[in-house]
């Protein structure tokens, strides 16, 4: 079952914009995006473990289009995720 606030704010016991004042007031951020970027960041520890392809990654973590998480992905790590894990899995230089 897909997450929505809708849902969270029923499952809480309040509107959907008194859950979102609330949850912003708390992580700063919007439900919506911290749902985003916890995805991002899930996907990105998949693709770093090496356990999944960039599309295996988009469609574990939710998002129904690869092409659609590579855009979002670049524009919260600055790089698309192939160049990415590629600048992560590098050996730092001592």
């Amino acid at each position: 079952m897909p997450l929505s606030v809708a849902l969270l704010a029923e499952l809480a016991g309040m509107s959907s914009s008194a859950f979102h004042e609330s949850f912003k007031a708390v992580t700063g951020y919007a439900p919506i995006q911290y749902l985003k970027n916890t995805r991002l960041h899930q996907a990105r520890h998949l693709l770093l473990q090496d356990t999944h392809n960039i599309s295996q990654a988009a469609y574990a973590v939710g998002y129904a289009s690869p092409s659609q998480f590579s855009r979002e992905f670049k524009r919260l790590f600055g790089l698309p995720p192939r160049a990415a894990i590629q600048h992560l899995a590098m050996p730092a230089d001592d």
